[in-house]
């Protein structure tokens, strides 16, 4: 009873329309920001020699239009962020999609900071990228909150007899205005302040302190603990954990790529060397399966599972050993990412392996590649010493497992054989 109000209780946080919204709109954005990474990484391989033979034959002029690759891809996420952000709600709420999504882009506009160079105003560019995140999601879900109130107190029937395009002109003014002029409103009291803007709020006492916070060892040791027994109990525990650390990754990774910051905690880490085959770590087990298994259960789990495992999609595990509700096999699929989490961070902390580049390259990428593009050939090497890990700590678990398995295979076709011999 009490683990049911629980699965509800979490089923009901990652169902609402703005855990949803955040959730659609990484899945958007995130073509975005992985295709800005790898023209940044087209330009900058992990390998010896290799800038310095490309801008031999591009030039500097061919560098920088791969930078600009960049910069208009990941480095302007949170515009693509507040589009599919905007666009869900809408959707949920019965909002005018065009009309939701332009407010919430003037209204985080609205929220952002303008310098002044020369007599000339000009926005900062800064508040684009993922350092914008967190102010995003405050003004998109805030504007169309207000939108939705006011267009729900209005009465379309008093201008049926107006052409459909003039109407929806007449009726988006009164909620444009409002908003605009309570945003306005916004800005004249933070311009009174330290942190002259509502983004220079958001960034200052939420998103730093959050993503300093969120982006130690233990948080990430924690977080990763609940991600494991969510799943263990049924519940999809990425969406849920990933819907709060998602943001904060994203950033940690930009930090690295774009100021040269050595964040050892970011999406990469996350993605590349705690997730061999999957949350849970489940290439350790794939293999067991794969190679070591004398029941015929586990050799097929094994087959099935090794391709997908490969390139980090675990679903034939999960539900094939089974992991969920699974005293035996739940064990290592807690405990596993948590090593992982450990043994990759000290590799990183004593200097063994480079932080990792910021990035941020495909999550199915196979294993071993996906370490090399994010820290060199340090990188590919710890990921095979992590897979070696991953095996040692399953192979008790699978053991015992597959053990029982074989037997009971043993007893049905023992029980087989003697059904078919012929009585006296």
């Amino acid at each position: 009873m009490q683990l049911a109000r629980i699965n509800k209780g979490f089923q009901k946080f990652v169902g609402s329309v703005y855990i949803q919204s955040i959730q659609a709109a990484f899945y958007g954005a995130m073509p975005f920001i992985i295709v800005g990474s790898l023209f940044l990484l087209l330009g900058s391989l992990p390998i010896n020699g290799y800038t310095n033979w490309l801008t031999g034959i591009v030039g500097k002029t061919g560098l920088n239009a791969l930078n600009t690759g960049y910069s208009v891809c990941m480095g302007m996420m949170t515009l693509y962020i507040i589009i599919y952000m905007a666009n869900m709600i809408c959707q949920f709420k019965g909002i005018d999609r065009l009309l939701g999504i332009s407010v919430s882009l003037a209204t985080f506009l609205l929220a952002s900071p303008i310098k002044i160079n020369d007599g000339v105003s000009y926005l900062d560019l800064t508040s684009f990228s993922s350092a914008g995140m967190f102010t995003s999601f405050f003004t998109t879900i805030f504007s169309l909150k207000i939108l939705e109130l006011i267009v729900k107190h209005q009465n379309p029937k008093s201008m049926s007899a107006i052409p459909d395009n003039v109407r929806k002109a007449f009726t988006a003014l009164v909620p444009i205005f409002v908003i605009v002029a309570i945003f306005i409103a916004i800005n004249y009291f933070f311009a009174a302040t330290e942190f002259k803007t509502l983004y220079g709020f958001f960034s200052t006492i939420i998103q730093k302190p959050f993503t300093h916070f969120a982006g130690s060892l233990p948080m990430m040791m924690l977080f990763t603990l609940i991600e494991a027994l969510l799943w263990v109990m049924g519940v999809h525990g990425s969406n849920i954990v990933l819907s709060v650390t998602q943001p904060v990754l994203l950033a940690l990774a930009d930090e690295n790529l774009k100021h040269g910051a050595h964040n050892i905690i970011n999406i990469q880490f996350y993605s590349h060397y705690m997730k061999l085959g999957g949350f849970g770590a489940t290439i350790g087990l794939c293999l067991l399966c794969l190679f070591w298994a004398k029941s015929e259960r586990y050799k097929s789990i094994g087959k099935l599972g090794i391709i997908p495992g490969i390139f980090n999609i675990n679903e034939p595990m999960i539900f094939g050993l089974p992991v969920i509700l699974n005293p035996i096999f739940a064990i290592p699929f807690v405990i596993t990412p948590l090593v992982m989490c450990l043994v990759a961070y000290f590799a990183t902390y004593i200097g063994l392996v480079p932080v990792t580049n910021g990035v941020v390259i495909p999550w199915n990428t196979p294993i071993i590649i996906s370490g090399f593009l994010i820290s060199g050939w340090q990188g590919a090497v710890l990921n095979v010493v992590q897979v070696i890990i991953c095996i040692a700590i399953g192979y008790p678990f699978f053991k015992k497992a597959d053990n029982q398995a074989y037997a009971e295979e043993q007893a049905k076709k023992q029980a087989a054989e003697t059904k078919e011999e012929p009585t006296a």
